[in-house]
């Protein structure tokens, strides 16, 4: 903490207090703050007034200065955030854009308290990730609006969400995504989902819904690729298992302040 509450003032003074050799996970809580320093561990903020690290090197550095999208812009790709690694989990962060946000390449991921706001293609790609407590939300009600647009043999599952727009389009043929127990808002179109005018998806998508409510979980005139899944069903995707958690994933820490 900075203002000395802490044990340490700084974060560099914070991992050099690990000693060499340490094998077990370490998780730092960082107060509110501006760290001018570099390291590179994992760190887990304050989730009141996010601090801010920051720092300097004589290679490469990469930025962003473009504002927040204008949501009356539509149609415009330009990825956000792009996850090529493994094992990796979000907390408490929020991506603004317009179309093809959040791009996966492979692999395993979980997100939780986390926000996505687009108009199109929200998130997309190849992995295997779970959305826990997330608002998934879309700029306007234009009828191009997608959350998600999956593709091959992976599998997106969303529980306890907050979820606006069309449901996903299978952007290819194999894709797999679930939505258990999430509020869907009037804005979500009543068909829920689409095959991207692709009738050989038909056959081999599995774009599931299991207790969602609010207006836009209505099942009247929803899409025939849509399956209501049962108890016994839902099962199996309402578990962590699903991204082998206990092979990596560790829950949030909750620091004492």
């Amino acid at each position: 903490m900075q203002d000395g509450s802490g044990e340490f003032k700084t974060i560099t003074d914070a991992i050099k207090s690990v000693l060499d050799g340490n094998a077990k996970h370490v998780i730092f809580y960082i107060g509110v703050g501006n760290y001018n320093e570099k390291k590179p561990k994992a760190l887990y903020g304050a989730q009141q007034n996010m601090s801010s690290i920051t720092f300097a090197r004589t290679a490469k550095t990469y930025g962003n200065s473009t504002p927040r999208p204008d949501e009356k812009m539509v149609g415009v790709q330009a990825i956000v955030l792009r996850i090529s690694g493994d094992k990796e989990t979000f907390y408490n962060c929020k991506i603004y854009g317009l179309q093809d946000i959040v791009c996966y390449d492979r692999n395993k991921h979980f997100f939780k308290d986390f926000l996505i706001q687009g108009i199109m293609d929200n998130i997309f790609g190849s992995a295997k990730s779970i959305y826990l407590k997330n608002e998934l939300r879309t700029l306007n009600d234009t009828k191009i609006t997608v959350i998600v647009a999956q593709t091959e043999n992976n599998a997106y599952i969303f529980v306890h969400c907050d979820v606006t727009g069309t449901l996903g389009r299978a952007w290819m043929n194999h894709p797999k995504v679930l939505f258990a127990y999430s509020t869907m808002s009037n804005v979500v179109k009543k068909e829920g989902w689409s095959n991207n005018n692709n009738p050989e998806a038909n056959k081999t998508v599995r774009l599931r819904e299991y207790k969602n409510t609010r207006p836009g979980a209505d099942l009247k005139g929803r899409s025939p690729l849509a399956h209501q899944l049962t108890d016994e069903e839902v099962k199996p995707y309402l578990t962590l298992g699903v991204i082998e958690r206990s092979k990596w994933l560790l829950p949030p820490p909750t620091p004492k302040i």
